[in-house]
């Protein structure tokens, strides 16, 4: 969407790609807009700031076979003077990669930050416009875990490839993962 100072204006694509054509109802007049995705991060789960933007990183994120849940893909792009210019949107989140083999039955995919699950990888962040860099906001909530849970409807994860956003940041002593099989053990990977 695009933020303007008075209101948020919704856009869609028919289909993705680095020729999307937008569309919606224009935001009003602005000297500059900032524009972020997902549409559906609202307030409570972000804060802009004339020098930054904070976000929520999703603890539970729903298995999406080949790509991320869309509701933890964060982009955004400040300072567009011109909307009929490419518009080049930075990607707020790291993504990490889990193969789920085929035969496995899996309810959940569990990952944690560092050997001990006790390094934040998820929950609220702060991206700074200026210079790119992140960090934690002072009292705002993260956590070490993050599960990833299969689409609605469905009792496991089928087989494949899945993006998991996490934090933009080095952890000391590696990601765990785990998953839980049919017979609900929590099996380490």
């Amino acid at each position: 969407y695009v933020a303007s100072p008075t209101k948020h204006n919704k856009f869609v694509t028919a289909e993705g790609g680095a020729n999307a054509t937008f569309t919606g109802t224009l935001a009003s007049e602005a000297a500059s807009y900032t524009i972020a995705y997902p549409y559906g991060i609202s307030k409570p789960d972000y804060t802009f700031g004339s020098q930054s933007l904070i976000y929520n990183i999703p603890a539970v994120q729903v298995a999406t076979k080949n790509s991320v849940d869309p509701k933890a893909h964060i982009l955004v792009a400040n300072n567009v003077t011109a909307l009929t210019q490419p518009i080049i949107l930075k990607n707020l989140v790291s993504l990490m990669t889990v193969e789920v083999p085929a035969g496995l039955k899996v309810r959940e995919i569990q990952v944690g930050g560092a050997k001990a699950n006790n390094t934040a990888i998820c929950g609220w962040t702060q991206y700074f416009y200026s210079n790119g860099n992140f960090a934690i906001p002072t009292g705002k909530e993260t956590s070490s875990v993050i599960t990833v849970v299969p689409q609605s409807g469905q009792e496991f994860i089928e087989a494949g490839k899945y993006y998991i956003a996490v934090m933009p940041r080095v952890v000391d002593g590696g990601i765990t993962i785990a998953y839980v099989n049919e017979d609900y053990k929590l099996c380490k990977k």
